[in-house]
């Protein structure tokens, strides 16, 4: 999806410093080839997602590049997360206006909240702070246990998956929205898509 629109979507990784020499090298050529990535100066651990998110918000707020593209939406995922971008896209298109707007207010907001610890709760809380109320859709439940494909295509997220379980899930989905049973699970007209 984002590669059939490539100047659309513009997909940044952020991450802190790589263990050992030789990870750091690669981290490195992967930013000068892609320009895809965003580092910061601390040591990557599982529990460094709020320090990388506080410093991509502030990046992203200072950037020259990033404030002439002007993006509408700004999509924060963990990589064990599989996004149905089709329907999430579709959804978000539909229902909100840009938001690209609110960068420079959560940024501002970074400096006055102590780190919380958990960046989803951390984002939550700058959000609140900057007037942004959270609202209920059925398409974010969290579920355990196996979906059928059909299930998949109404979800927006899956998370907590290895990587080859993404990678299934994507292909169930691409499988699906071919299938003519689950035309009525769709929660928009995948031939009609035009974002």
């Amino acid at each position: 999806f984002i590669n059939s629109r490539p100047h659309l979507w513009r997909v940044l990784f952020t991450t802190g410093s790589g263990r050992g020499a030789n990870l750091q090298r690669e981290i490195e050529e992967e930013a000068r080839e892609f320009g895809d990535i965003l580092q910061f100066r601390f040591l990557d651990t599982p529990h460094s997602g709020q320090r990388k998110t506080m410093g991509a918000l502030m990046e992203l707020n200072e950037d020259a590049q990033f404030q002439r593209c002007k993006p509408k939406f700004l999509l924060k995922v963990t990589d064990d997360t599989f996004v149905n971008m089709p329907a999430f896209v579709h959804w978000l298109a539909a229902k909100f206006p840009a938001v690209g707007i609110l960068i420079p207010r959560l940024a501002g907001e970074i400096p006055k909240l102590e780190p919380i610890g958990v960046d989803d709760v951390y984002i939550g809380v700058l959000m609140a702070r900057i007037g942004v109320r959270p609202q209920f859709n059925d398409h974010f439940v969290m579920l355990e246990g196996p979906m059928d494909v059909c299930m998949h295509l109404r979800m927006f997220f899956i998370s907590h998956l290895p990587p080859v379980e993404v990678l299934n899930v994507f292909e169930r989905n691409s499988q699906g929205r071919r299938l003519n049973e689950c035309k009525d699970v769709l929660p928009y007209h995948s031939d009609k898509l035009d974002l």
